[in-house]
């Protein structure tokens, strides 16, 4: 298996990172959880997605050990206007980084937004604010004209 996985494409299972949602691993948990050690087995890393929105978030977290852990978007939106989002959403950076897992939030749209994050030590983040979701045929070129940009700027 770990031959198809680099196939032509020559991609190291290392650098191939699923990503499962809360709700995945509550429906079928004991075999999500099978396929999931084997793959991780294999190098691949493991998500749990929209993490925050389930009935066992921190069991999930328990049994997978994942590698990242992405704040459901519906946290982040409410940063701004919910001291109690505020409270959640540092929590769970807390609990990542206590654990050694990655924490990304999912659904930034706004500066404010961000400079929480940021002050909070959220180790990645994603969203509008940014930048908005490429197509595949423009991901190449834009990385090469962000890599470029680096490069002139070093």
């Amino acid at each position: 298996m770990a031959d198809e996985i680099g196939g032509s494409a020559q991609l190291s299972p290392q650098r191939l990172e699923i990503e499962i949602t809360e709700t995945a691993v509550i429906d079928d948990s004991d075999q999500v959880l099978s396929n999931l050690k084997a793959l991780r087995e294999l190098g691949i890393r493991v998500s749990l997605d929209d993490f925050g929105t389930g009935y066992s978030s921190l069991t999930c977290v328990r049994k997978l050990s994942p590698d990242s852990i992405k704040i459901d978007g519906s946290f982040v939106r409410e940063l701004v206007v919910k001291p109690g989002s505020r409270s959640i959403v540092k929590s769970l950076i807390y609990l990542a980084r206590d654990l050694s897992i990655n924490i990304v939030a999912e659904g930034i749209e706004t500066a404010e937004q961000l400079n929480f994050l940021q002050r909070s030590h959220c180790n990645e983040g994603q969203g509008y604010f940014i930048g908005a979701p490429k197509l595949a045929n423009e991901i190449g070129l834009y990385l090469l004209t962000t890599d470029a940009a680096k490069n002139s700027a070093a």
